[in-house]
């Protein structure tokens, strides 16, 4: 049980850092700048609550 607890743990960092990537190429933006907007976003988030 613990071996399949890491293993969604790690699929679920993997989901949660690969998909302002995936946004960004949906976007056809260049890689790095559509991550550096979606960071900026989450933080936006984050400060408004």
């Amino acid at each position: 049980m613990r071996k399949l607890a890491l293993v969604f743990a790690v699929a679920v960092t993997f989901g949660i850092v690969a998909t302002p990537f995936v946004q960004a190429v949906a976007a056809d933006k260049k890689l790095w700048e559509g991550w550096i907007e979606e960071v900026k976003k989450a933080a936006e988030g984050a400060k408004k609550k």
